[in-house]
């Protein structure tokens, strides 16, 4: 980041006992933040194809009904975190619409704006039900990063987003990836499991790109790669749609401003199964922050994992390490991993504030 944040928390903008459910909720949870000492609040304001800003684009039933009420959660946010010293960067969950099948995106775009699996299976008809067998990793509405439609439509949102807010310090990215199913899939090489990005449209691309008409072939129902060069090329095409975005959203938001990620903390199952590069983003000054979602009740897999990850910093790009207090028990746990982190050198990121709430637990 542009200078080293001490302490990060996620604030949600919808769920129960989320902040933005009401003004006199958020004012509470500004109030909390400055107890926390916090110095850099990641502060959602789209999700699942609702935004919490007047926008022409997404669906800004959240903004409208706080607006209705008198308030702004934006411009309160912004107005009070200015006068204490609180970075605010705007969270957005890029890929991924949650179950909102009403979403503006796919009213315009329709079916092909989502992701198939190789069995011409959409990701919306996979289950999250823990009694089958596979099931999809976060429900259930994933958008297509290879439709032009997507590319151009999220591209809309942040430009009016940071056109309405200046002051903004960064744009946070959660969901910056493909999704997958459980158990995974280390590669597209591997011909059992399922994995996705297989819009004709998508398929096509990747045709044209390696000058290979057929480039894939069926097998048992499912669409593989012809060969094993091929399989690799097919996931290195995937890696190379989600990262393409980073560019892209830089040059919206500007070299002044901080771009940041929400990345998974297993490294090969971000690479191989979810085509999410954080380890090049960071080493590469692609992003200035990675807040690594090293969610844990074992304190020696959060050490590893933070240790791991900082290996891939550089002088410009940074990491924070995200503290799951959902999965703790007691406050005595939550503060031995931040003590944990900040040993690490790596700033805590708390997720998140709900959790905190729901917890009781203050950080002082």
């Amino acid at each position: 980041m542009s200078s080293q944040a001490e302490f990060g928390l996620w604030m949600e903008a919808s769920g129960e006992g989320a902040a933005l459910l009401s003004r006199s909720a958020l004012e509470r949870a500004l109030r909390q933040c400055t107890d926390f000492g916090v110095t850099d609040l990641f502060f959602q304001v789209y999700r699942e194809g609702k935004t919490w800003f007047n926008s022409r684009h997404a669906d800004p039933e959240p903004f409208t009904t706080a607006a209705s009420q008198g308030y702004s959660p934006l411009d309160l946010t912004l107005q009070y975190c200015d006068a204490h010293g609180i970075r605010v960067h705007a969270w957005i969950n890029v890929f991924n619409l949650g179950a909102n099948a009403k979403a503006p995106i796919l009213q315009k775009l329709g079916a092909e704006a989502l992701q198939l699996d190789c069995t011409g299976k959409s990701v919306e008809q996979h289950s999250c039900a823990e009694e089958h067998e596979f099931v999809l990793d976060a429900p259930k509405y994933w958008l297509d990063p290879l439709h032009t439609g997507v590319h151009d439509y999220l591209m809309a949102v942040v430009g009016e987003l940071f056109q309405q807010f200046p002051a903004l310090a960064g744009l946070h990215l959660d969901y910056m990836r493909y999704p997958y199913m459980l158990p995974l899939k280390p590669s597209a090489r591997v011909s059992h499991g399922v994995d996705f990005g297989y819009q004709p449209k998508s398929l096509q691309a990747f045709a044209l790109a390696t000058q290979d008409s057929e480039p894939f072939l069926r097998k048992q129902g499912k669409l593989v790669p012809r060969s094993d060069d091929l399989a690799l090329a097919w996931d290195r095409f995937r890696r190379a749609a989600v990262s393409r975005y980073l560019g892209e959203f830089r040059q919206i938001i500007g070299v002044k401003r901080d771009l940041s990620v929400a990345a998974m903390p297993w490294p090969e199952r971000a690479f191989y199964t979810a085509f999410q590069n954080w380890r090049s983003w960071l080493s590469n000054d692609e992003v200035n922050c990675i807040c690594l979602m090293s969610y844990t009740a074992d304190d020696e897999h959060f050490e590893q994992l933070v240790r791991q990850a900082k290996a891939f910093e550089s002088k410009k790009s940074k990491l924070m390490a995200g503290v799951g207090c959902y999965l703790l028990s007691e406050k005595s746990n939550l503060e031995r991993q931040l003590k944990l982190a900040r040993n690490l050198k790596a700033s805590p990121i708390i997720f998140s504030y709900r959790n905190l709430a729901k917890q009781g637990w203050m950080i002082a």
